[in-house]
């Protein structure tokens, strides 16, 4: 896995500049995330190659989230997941809710998508929102070759329990089944 950025981006309510970003920039989402509720926020994005010589990859998001209160926790969950399936953002098609997924958490969400890479076609893969007290988690992952709900779910169970202190952080190797090119995303 390649680690393109990992940083905090709000911090005890205060924001935080990410690179190149100006200063309206900052204000702006600084009142987004005041306005949410929003305290902290930690966000890591990672990829990995799926062999075979394509140029297809495994892309991972993950954000944790703090909030001041548990109901500005669940806006969060329902405004920033089940908002996707009502009304997908640019580059993003056949949105649905996983109606089989683990539940995690008080209360989780997970929906399957397409999102269009341009020339190189659409991925498949998986978001997981799972709020548990006031912090939510969420977790992103796609690729051309599509993407496997168990192993998703399996960084999920880790990033959560990373997240509420039920166990400890720890770099974890990404399941191989999301670098083999299978899926069942779709």
């Amino acid at each position: 896995m390649v680690t393109q950025n990992a940083s905090y981006r709000r911090l005890q309510n205060e924001q935080i500049a990410d690179r190149g970003q100006g200063a309206d920039e900052v204000r702006v989402e600084g009142e987004f995330y005041e306005d949410a509720g929003v305290q902290s926020v930690f966000q890591t994005r990672q990829w990995a190659l799926i062999p075979g010589g394509s140029d297809d990859f495994f892309d991972l998001k993950l954000a944790l989230m703090q909030f001041g209160t548990i109901d500005e926790a669940n806006a969060g969950l329902r405004d920033w997941t089940l908002s996707r399936v009502e009304s997908p953002p640019t580059g993003f098609v056949d949105v649905r809710r996983v109606l089989r997924a683990t539940e995690f958490g008080d209360e989780s969400v997970t929906i399957s998508y397409g999102f269009d890479r341009g020339q190189a076609g659409v991925t498949r893969g998986y978001l997981i929102s799972v709020r548990t007290g006031g912090v939510l988690v969420q977790l992103i992952g796609d690729a051309l070759a599509g993407a496997d709900l168990a192993a998703m779910e399996e960084i999920a169970a880790a990033a959560v329990a990373c997240a509420t202190g039920s166990d400890g952080c720890a770099p974890m190797e990404l399941p191989p089944i999301l670098l083999e090119g299978r899926t069942d995303a779709g």
